[in-house]
């Protein structure tokens, strides 16, 4: 009996239809019509605002004083006071855009489109409005699509593997960072670098590995070496991939007589031309470094948090990367390591940079890398048993971050607070998490207090029917709705001069029907009167019914002149059953004083 193969087309076929699921996958988790998540963002402003201030304003100069208006009509909030500041630095004597021009190069259709709408639709055709967000929107799919077929493309063409070639993308697509970055922030660099690093790699080894068309595919890879570096300058080092596709048995005179070749190398310096005309009308130097208050540290690199801290590690939150470095085992030349090389330094590099969390987005960039490195296992491996192993592992590596990219997207984990003991505590949580973050290396000094309830607790309170450990817990029930559940001494490494805060932290379950709570922290003068309540408030989306659960809470002492060791007394812990319709259940209270370094 006789075993079908499935032809190219099938692969090819069944490509499109992953393209179909990204696709969906962009219009169903991406708010269009919210004005809270537009499309041209964060630091997508800066590469951006040449197209308006070029096409609409006229700027010439570039001093983009129109922004500030246009940005308040169109923008809900802003992370800066001044709206400008998102991307003006100071240089010099004036005030430059720190981001480079060669998004808003690859951008211009898509703007000219979103232009044209906005006459059309009649809206303001301000380079903002609700068209050119749309416009964005299309253009980080569209170069979301390219990268991902070209890099199907690359991958068949290294490996001559349609099946590898065609599910390994899928695999870096859902398992990756790539995900919440290609679907969420559209006007980033890092998709559209993905896309050109790949688009001048596959040129680059199909001028030298090739049949026909070297000259072609070299001018191409030319064309799209200047596009990435023009995007962002680091892209530049993919050059250094070189050596791992260079054959010795490439012609180079053919390149030599193509008119085409010089044809493109007039067009590179013309694209070249007109970025560096751009920065000499801001800086007056072709060379600036605009980045001025921002540098790499090599002495105090980042590397091993990097890769291993609980807050982004790439190893610890995408372990598909991990994975990827089997394929070290199985390279067909000695020559490939080179990529591996190539990428682990682009991490060292940004570990070094002074925001150094930015190795989250900025790998992106190169993760045709790990791709490859997974292709030659896929490739390698013949036993049934090491393929079912492997592709299990690459299956769960992609459930696994899909899970890690939902809590930190929904606020269970934080990238840049996340530490052991949250972690693990939220392993598996998929709902909403109250947490009171304070870094364990930030504490100097620290006292707990725990309460069981088993004894010494409010009687009037105390019940055996619900425990979360335990023989007993306290409930609040509809006729008695507020209880003390804890009351302590001002402690005494509180300084009134540093900083210092509590946290405390307990178990509740909630029947169902409850839809609001209060809890406070209390502090009581020497005479039991209360100097000032810090309330907290839970609401229907942080209540969970039926269910044990723990929530978090914290203040940070910050008015020394009210509350000090002279002033203050106790301090106690307290909850209200707000409504009063069902019962609130309480176990294992925990309360913390903690003392923190100095900036800490």
């Amino acid at each position: 009996m006789q075993t079908t193969i499935p032809s190219s087309r099938f692969y090819r076929n069944l490509f499109l239809v992953f393209l179909g699921s990204v696709v969906f996958s962009f219009f169903y988790l991406r708010p269009f019509k919210s004005a809270w998540h537009p499309f041209i963002a964060g630091d997508g402003l800066g590469y951006y605002a040449y197209l308006p201030a070029t096409f609409i304003y006229h700027d010439t100069e570039l001093n983009f004083a129109w922004f500030n208006k246009v940005y308040k009509a169109n923008y809900v909030n802003s992370s800066f006071d001044n709206p400008e500041d998102n991307f003006l630095v100071k240089y010099g004597d004036k005030k430059i855009n720190k981001y480079y021009q060669g998004l808003s190069f690859i951008w211009m259709p898509f703007f000219f489109v979103g232009h044209l709408a906005a006459k059309i639709m009649h809206a303001p055709c301000d380079g903002f409005s609700q068209p050119y967000q749309w416009s964005m929107a299309l253009a980080s799919l569209f170069y979301l699509l390219l990268a991902l077929w070209y890099l199907r493309k690359l991958l068949h063409a290294i490996l001559n593997n349609a099946l590898i070639a065609c599910i390994v993308p899928m695999f870096i697509f859902y398992g990756t960072h790539l995900f919440p970055y290609a679907i969420f922030s559209n006007s980033l660099s890092h998709v559209y670098s993905l896309c050109f690093n790949i688009l001048f790699v596959f040129f680059l080894y199909k001028t030298f590995h090739g049949k026909n068309q070297q000259s072609v595919n070299a001018s191409l890879a030319l064309l799209f070496y200047c596009i990435t570096v023009g995007i962002r300058p680091l892209n530049a080092l993919v050059i250094l991939l070189l050596p791992v596709f260079y054959s010795s048995t490439f012609n180079w005179r053919d390149l030599k007589r193509s008119k085409l070749v010089y044809l493109l190398l007039l067009i590179c310096f013309g694209f070249i031309v007109y970025q560096a005309r751009l920065m000499y009308l801001q800086t007056h130097s072709f060379f600036p470094y605009t980045y001025s208050n921002e540098s790499f540290d090599f002495m105090h690199a980042r590397f091993w948090e990097v890769l291993f801290s609980y807050k982004i590690g790439l190893f610890v939150y995408v372990p598909l990367i991990l994975l990827s470095l089997v394929g070290l085992f199985y390279l067909p030349e000695k020559k490939w390591i080179l990529m591996f090389v190539f990428f682990m330094g682009i991490l060292f590099l940004y570990s070094a940079w002074w925001y150094w969390p930015i190795n989250r987005r900025a790998m992106i960039d190169d993760y045709f890398v790990p791709a490859v490195l997974i292709g030659f296992v896929c490739v390698s491996i013949k036993k049934p048993a090491a393929q079912f192993g492997f592709y299990g592992l690459l299956m769960l590596s992609v459930f696994y971050y899909q899970l890690k990219n939902y809590q930190m997207q929904n606020g269970i984990l934080d990238e840049f607070k996340t530490y052991k003991e949250v972690y693990w505590r939220n392993f598996f949580r998929t709902y909403k998490a109250n947490m009171y973050l304070v870094e364990p290396s930030a504490i100097h000094d620290q006292q707990d207090f725990n309460f069981d309830f088993e004894k010494d607790a409010d009687l009037s309170f105390v019940q055996k029917s619900k425990v979360q450990s335990g023989k007993q817990a306290m409930v609040l029930s509809p006729d008695k709705n507020f209880v003390q559940l804890a009351v302590l001494p001002f402690p005494k490494l509180f300084d009134t001069n540093k900083a210092n805060c509590i946290r405390f932290s307990l178990s509740t379950f909630f029947e169902k029907g409850i839809t609001a709570a209060h809890l406070f922290i209390q502090f009581y003068d020497t005479e039991g009167t209360s100097i000032l309540d810090v309330p907290f408030y839970l609401h229907a989306d942080d209540i969970f019914p039926n269910r044990w659960d723990l929530k978090e809470f914290g203040y940070e002492i910050e008015n020394h002149k009210i509350i000090n060791s002279y002033t203050v007394q106790s301090i106690g812990i307290a909850m209200w059953n707000l409504e009063a319709k069902k019962n609130i259940y309480v176990d294992d209270l925990k309360v913390e004083f903690i003392l923190l370094k100095p900036g800490g």
